[in-house]
């Protein structure tokens, strides 16, 4: 066998061993969770390029997923999808939000609610065991009532994301305000946003305080005497936990203040904690 013969046998050797060994090189695929423990990552190890993988991931309690993303590059929004191995090394991050419910339902030590009544307009109702939306009479002359209530929002994060707040108001009945009516016609009501302070022991008609119809929630004619209603309030506590020196709480007052209608609810002095008005705050954190 001549050199030349040798040579060329010796040089595709060479390059069949440099192709064997390119093609055999492995890439590093690092998965991290973001925040530390919110999730588990399935599918991080070593792969020649070309690889697809299939990656997913599942939260931890209190956590959903947002995205995989490298460095700042969004690759996928999915919790499993199959990724292609470039020819380098990789960390991708799976990114998680935290979820978070806080629910406030005040003993009548914390609570802040009261009625006012134009019938004794000087006298003041905050220790009462309801809150009531009513137009009635009493000894022949019509009487006008509305309910207002105040919630503290302390315990919300100061770097919460509000995804919703639901308001539940239970309705029973009371030994002096009786339960919901449409004796009359429909006892449709509005909660409406106050913009003024009030004080829960001090509060009557004459003084009580103004209040603005921007997010107002309706409260729908009643369908039984005890109904409760649940009522999303989202964007009116979002202004107050967002703006805290404008949280004033809110008023209830029938659409229509004529006999005989009205809507009852238990306070946060009612004997009956469970029964308590009831704030649900739902949050995220990214």
């Amino acid at each position: 066998m001549n050199n030349f013969l040798l040579k060329t046998l010796g040089l595709l050797l060479f390059i069949n061993l440099f192709s064997c060994n390119r093609s055999e090189k492995q890439y590093t695929l690092n998965l991290t969770a973001k925040p530390n423990n919110a999730g588990t990552t399935i599918g991080g190890g070593s792969y020649k390029a070309g690889d697809e993988i299939k990656l997913s991931v599942t939260p931890t309690s209190g956590f959903t997923f947002t995205n995989w993303t490298e460095g700042t590059k969004i690759i996928s929004a999915n919790t499993d999808f199959t990724y292609t191995i470039p020819s380098r090394d990789v960390t991708l991050s799976a990114n998680f939000t935290k979820r978070g419910i806080i629910t406030l339902q005040p003993s009548a030590e914390e609570g802040k609610d009261a009625w006012v009544f134009d019938l004794r307009p000087d006298n003041n109702f905050g220790t009462h065991t309801d809150i009531s939306a009513m137009t009635w009479t009493n000894s022949g002359a019509v009487t006008k009532v509305r309910g207002l209530i105040q919630f503290d929002f302390s315990a919300v994060p100061e770097n919460a994301t509000i995804d919703s707040v639901k308001l539940t108001l239970y309705g029973y009945h009371s030994p002096s305000n009786g339960s919901h009516s449409r004796t009359g016609d429909s006892n449709t009501s509005t909660l409406q946003r106050v913009t003024q302070k009030w004080d829960e022991y001090t509060v009557t008609w004459n003084n009580q305080p103004k209040s603005t119809n921007i997010g107002e929630v309706v409260l729908p004619e009643s369908t039984s005497e005890t109904q409760n209603y649940i009522l999303d309030v989202t964007e009116s506590a979002k202004f107050m936990i967002e703006n805290p020196s404008q949280n004033f709480g809110y008023i209830l007052k029938l659409t229509t203040e004529e006999c005989y209608r009205s809507l009852v609810f238990a306070s946060s002095d009612n004997k009956n904690n469970s029964i308590h008005p009831r704030m649900d705050i739902y949050y995220s954190i990214n």
